[in-house]
C-alpha cells in the first residue's frame, strides 16, 4: 500500500508539470493456461503436449522436471512423443524471472491401445463359439467331440500366434528374409535432403514389392544391374528432413510374414545459441567463494548425444553429458560446473564448448554454428604486500633522503595510508619519501593498504645517525694545525767551551729535540751528527 501511495504521488506530480513518463513494470510469472484435464489420459504410442505457457516482465525461463525428479525441457511447451508406459507420472513446469516464480502440475497416464485386443479377443471368440458349436454338435460322438476339441484348441492358438506374427521385424523373420537398406545408417541436419534404396531378393530372385515406411518423401522404382541379377530396387527420396522422431523401415510380405528392416537414421540439429554465465550471479566474484558455472546450449538435438566441456584458459575443467536419454526433439539445457574462486581467477577466460558426437558420419566442423561461449572473470581481493626484503632497522644519515615502499596488490585498487613515530598521518601513496632526514624523523612506521574486502599491514623501522665526517675533517685540520705548531721544534741544547788547535771552541750538544714527528726528530739528530761543529753550531742557529 506504501509503494502504491508513493507512485500514485510520483504520478501526479508529473501530471502537474506536464512531464512526459512512462513506467517499466516487472511482474513475476502468471500461467494463462486454459483448464485442462486432470489426469491427461493418453493412447500408447500417441503424442501429447503440455502447455506452460507464463505471463511475466521480464520473459520467464522454464524448466520441466518428470516422473523420476530429471529435468525433460526448457520450453514452454513438452511434448511427449510415442508415448508408453515410462511416461506415466507427474511433470512440472516452473516459470521463473528475477520478481518469482510459478508452478503448473501435469498428472499424466498412459493407457493400452486396446484396438488390437479387441481384434485378438473378437478372433478368440469366434473360434470359441466353433468350439462349442462343434462340442454341441458331436456329443453324441463322445471321441470325436474330444478330438474337434483338441482340434478347435490348436487352431485358436495357431491364430494367436499368426496375429502376433503380422508385425515389423518378426523373430521368424531370417536374415536372408530382410530387406537390405543402402545405406544402413544415415546421420542428416535438419532440413537437408537425403535418399535411401531398398530391395529384397531370394534364391536369386528379386522383388519389386518393397515398402517404405516413412512420412516423408516419394519413392522411385529403380532398376540396377548387381552380378548379372536385375535388382529392382525402391528408393525413397526426401528433399526436406523435417520429421522429428522418425524411424523409417521398409518391409516386405513374406508368405505370412511382415519381415521389415529399420534404418538407422539419426537427424540432428545444432545449437541455435550458446551461452555462459554464473547462477543467480551478476558482477564481480569474491575471493574463497564457490560459484557455480553455467552453460545454456539452445535448441539442440539430439541432446543426449551432447557433451558439454568447460575450460578454465586451455585447462579442462570438466565435460558434462546431457542426463535426458531418450528425447530427439531440439530442446534448451543448461550444464553446469563448481569452482571456488581465488585471485588468480582475475582476468581469466572460462570458456564452454560443445561437441554432438554422432560418428564419423556426424558434423565433424565444430565451429559451425553457435559451438562455445567466453566469459572473463573479474574477481575483488583483499590487498597482499609485495614490498622485498628489507633492513630493520632501516638506518640512514642525518640529511639523507630515504624512501619507505609499501606498494600492495589486489583487486579494487588499494588506498594507502601512512602512520608516523607521533601516530600522525603522515603519507597517502604507496612510497612515503622523508626528505632531509633528522633525528625527529626515528621512530615506526605503519603502512596500510585497504579497500573493500580487506586490509594489509606493514612496519618500518627508522633509525637516523650523526653525520661523523665533518668532524673527523675538523679533527683532522685541528691536528694538522698543532702539528705544524708543535712541528717548528723544541730543541734545548748544552753550550760548552773547549780549545781544538790552540782556539776557543764553543761546543754545542744536543740534549732534546722534542717534536710530534719522529720523522722528523730523527732526521734533524742526523744532521748534526753529521756537519762539524762549525756547521752544526751554524745549523743550529739556523734552526
Amino acid at each position: 500500500m506504501t509503494r502504491l501511495r508513493i507512485c500514485s504521488v510520483a504520478v501526479f506530480i508529473l501530471k502537474c508539470f506536464e512531464i512526459p513518463f512512462f513506467f517499466l513494470i516487472l511482474v513475476k510469472p502468471e500461467m494463462v493456461v486454459a483448464s485442462r484435464p486432470d489426469p491427461i489420459s493418453i493412447t500408447e504410442g500417441e503424442t501429447v503436449q503440455l502447455n506452460c505457457t507464463a505471463y511475466s516482465n521480464p520473459s520467464p525461463a522454464y524448466r520441466w522436471i518428470g516422473p523420476h525428479n530429471a529435468t525433460v525441457g526448457n520450453d514452454s511447451v513438452l511434448t511427449i512423443h510415442v508415448a508408453d508406459f515410462q511416461h506415466i507420472g507427474q511433470y512440472v513446469c516452473v516459470a521463473s524471472n528475477d520478481e518469482g516464480s510459478a508452478t503448473i502440475k501435469f498428472n499424466v497416464d498412459v493407457r493400452w491401445d486396446i484396438l488390437p485386443l479387441i481384434a485378438g479377443l473378437s478372433a478368440l471368440g469366434l473360434v470359441a463359439g466353433i468350439f462349442i458349436g462343434g462340442s454341441v454338435f458331436c456329443s453324441y460322438y463322445k471321441k470325436m467331440a474330444l478330438v474337434l476339441r483338441l482340434s478347435f484348441l490348436l487352431v485358436c492358438l495357431l491364430h494367436m500366434l499368426y496375429g502376433l506374427s503380422e508385425r515389423c521385424g518378426d523373430p521368424e523373420c531370417v536374415v536372408g528374409q530382410l530387406p537390405k537398406i543402402n545405406p544402413s545408417r544415415i546421420v542428416l541436419q535438419y532440413g537437408t535432403p537425403f535418399s535411401v534404396n531398398c530391395s529384397y531378393c531370394n534364391n536369386s530372385h528379386c522383388y519389386d514389392n518393397v515398402q517404405w515406411e516413412m512420412p516423408l518423401g516419394s519413392d522411385t522404382l529403380l532398376s540396377v544391374l548387381d552380378n548379372g541379377v536385375r535388382t529392382p530396387i525402391k528408393q525413397r527420396t526426401v528433399p526436406n528432413a523435417t520429421e522429428w522422431g522418425m524411424a523409417p523401415q521398409c518391409s516386405m510380405q513374406v508368405g505370412r510374414l511382415v519381415c521389415c528392416t529399420p534404418l538407422d537414421f539419426t537427424l540432428y540439429k545444432l545449437p541455435e545459441n550458446v551461452s555462459i554465465s554464473f547462477v543467480n550471479h551478476l558482477g564481480p566474484l569474491l575471493e574463497g567463494r564457490q560459484y557455480t558455472l553455467q552453460c545454456r546450449v539452445e535448441k539442440v538435438a539430439p541432446v543426449q548425444n551432447l557433451t558439454v566441456t568447460f575450460y578454465r584458459g586451455d585447462t579442462m575443467l570438466d565435460s558434462v553429458q546431457s542426463s535426458m536419454s531418450s528425447v530427439k526433439t531440439p530442446v534448451t539445457e543448461m550444464f553446469t560446473v563448481s569452482i571456488n574462486s581465488s585471485r588468480e581467477d582475475n582476468g581469466v577466460q572460462y570458456r564452454c564448448k560443445t561437441e554432438l558426437n554422432l560418428g564419423q558420419q556426424g558434423p565433424q566442423n565444430t565451429t559451425e554454428g553457435p559451438h562455445a561461449a567466453e566469459l572473463t572473470t573479474t574477481v575483488y581481493f583483499k590487498p597482499e604486500m609485495v614490498v622485498a626484503s628489507r633492513p630493520d632497522p632501516i638506518s640512514i644519515t642525518e640529511g639523507e633522503t630515504v624512501q619507505l615502499n609499501c606498494t600492495a596488490y589486489s583487486n579494487p585498487s588499494p588506498a594507502y595510508r601512512w602512520i608516523g613515530p607521533h601516530n600522525a598521518t603522515v603519507g597517502n601513496d604507496s612510497v612515503l619519501t622523508i626528505h632531509v632526514a633528522d633525528f625527529q624523523h626515528i621512530g615506526q612506521y605503519v603502512c596500510v593498504a585497504s579497500n573493500d574486502e580487506g586490509s594489509a599491514t606493514i612496519k618500518f623501522n627508522v633509525d637516523v645517525r650523526w653525520d661523523i665526517l665533518p668532524l673527523i675533517a675538523g679533527l683532522s685540520a685541528l691536528g694538522l694545525v698543532a702539528g705544524i705548531f708543535i712541528g717548528g721544534s723544541i730543541v734545548y741544547t748544552q753550550r760548552d767551551w773547549a780549545v781544538v788547535g790552540g782556539d776557543v771552541k764553543e761546543e754545542v750538544k744536543l740534549v732534546c729535540c722534542l717534536h710530534l714527528n719522529p720523522w722528523k726528530a730523527e732526521l734533524i739528530f742526523f744532521l748534526i751528527q753529521a756537519r762539524s761543529w762549525s756547521t752544526s753550531k751554524s745549523y743550529l742557529e739556523q734552526l
